[in-house]
């Protein structure tokens, strides 16, 4: 089976992206309904990525406007109606590909992303005045900090009542 490469995208040419999509060979495409096509993308682009393929993603996929899209996915008697070439067709194809194997990859941050990493200073306020005081009175202490915060902080640095 001959193999196809493009920009480290690998498929080997019997490409049946959900049984839905055809082979991206221009005879293979115009065979395909419009309707159909579209679909097939959105279904290959939600079962590689987990995301949906929104209209504004293919039309920047796709290098067109919006409006263009939308008129895709109008029936074909109405005059809004844009025939999708099978040209256009391959060039999505490949570049929906691409967009998938080249997505940045995003990094959940370590911790609770909206409070500060605990500085070495409030680890000395902790380690001072917790057991005096206990988590409720540290929060005059530490402003910004919640009391189960100072606890929970307090308990992993080794600090106990």
């Amino acid at each position: 089976m001959q193999r196809i490469r493009l920009n480290n995208v690998t498929e080997s040419n019997s490409w049946n992206w959900r049984r839905r999509l055809p082979p991206p060979d221009p005879a293979a495409l115009a065979e395909f309904g419009q309707l159909e096509f579209l679909d097939g993308l959105r279904d290959w682009y939600r079962k590689r990525t987990g995301e949906p393929l929104t209209n504004h993603l293919l039309a920047e996929i796709a290098m067109v406007s919006l409006n263009t899209v939308e008129s895709w996915r109008t029936a074909p008697g109405c005059t809004t109606h844009r025939p999708i070439s099978t040209r256009d067709r391959v060039l999505i194809l490949f570049r929906l590909a691409y967009h998938v194997e080249n997505r940045p990859i995003e990094q959940r941050p370590r911790g609770n992303a909206s409070s500060p990493r605990w500085s070495p200073a409030e680890d000395q306020v902790i380690r001072e005045r917790y057991l005096a005081t206990g988590p409720a009175g540290m929060v005059e202490y530490l402003p910004g900090r919640t009391v189960n915060a100072i606890a929970l902080r307090a308990s992993r640095i080794g600090v106990t009542k």
